[in-house]
């Protein structure tokens, strides 16, 4: 438990660092406006296709109405997490430039590395990332579909696992920048998300919450990246 409360306040540890450090200011402007422009059109999608989804009145059948109930509430969280997915995956890609700037001036406070290479094709790793997380999160969905059958608990437990698979994926999502600015391969990668499991999803719970809160997510983007490159070298192996 330590480790996940530590793991959340890096979010505002990497908010302080932005505000305490002039030279971090103009990597952040281009993506808070990228991210409000995304907010827009990825609350757009996500809340028509509600609309649609829930046009169809109940039945008027018992079971029937209560399969519509768990059905109701699996699609009210599905769009939940799809929205934090979407919005993360695009906002980062469209904004890899300027993070990547950003947790390079950080590294390099620390006497760490800078993003090196052509930049277009770590845009292009990004993005091959995030569809690789994406399609992670897909098949994890599609297995998790069987706990929504578990009698009286089912939407919960789906809850708790999509949650806890969420989180933990934007914690790592964030880290990536420090991973690239190292050149760490997948496998390293991975090896250390494990190690720091509990610290990450700490993170990505932090991250997830302020996620939702209209306004104040404009700002979480750039506060996760250099939160994510103080919590990398904070626990370096």
């Amino acid at each position: 438990m330590k480790e996940i409360i530590d793991g959340f306040s890096y979010l505002f540890k990497g908010a302080r660092h932005i505000a305490l450090r002039r030279a971090t200011w103009k990597h952040i402007w281009i993506p808070i406006a990228l991210n409000a422009l995304v907010f827009v059109l990825v609350s757009i999608a996500i809340v028509s296709v509600a609309m649609f989804l829930f046009q169809a009145s109940a039945p008027d059948a018992f079971l029937l109405k209560i399969l519509y109930g768990i059905i109701a509430a699996f699609a009210v969280v599905l769009s939940l997490f799809l929205y934090i997915m979407f919005f993360t995956a695009i906002g980062l890609v469209l904004g890899s430039p300027f993070y990547e700037a950003l947790a390079g001036t950080v590294e390099r406070e620390f006497g760490g590395f800078a993003p090196s290479g052509n930049a277009f094709r770590r845009m292009l790793r990004s993005v091959s990332s995030q569809l690789q997380k994406l399609f992670l999160f897909a098949l994890a969905q599609i297995a998790f579909l069987a706990i929504l059958l578990l009698p009286g608990i089912g939407v919960i437990a789906y809850t708790v696992a999509s949650f806890a698979l969420t989180v933990f994926l934007l914690g790592y999502d964030f880290v990536d920048f420090a991973f690239e600015a190292r050149g760490w391969k997948p496998s390293k990668r991975r090896a250390w998300a494990i190690v720091n499991a509990r610290a990450l999803t700490g993170f990505g719970t932090a991250i997830f919450i302020f996620l939702l809160v209209p306004f104040v997510n404009m700002l979480v983007f750039p506060s996760a990246v250099v939160g994510a490159v103080l919590l990398f070298n904070n626990h370096d192996v």
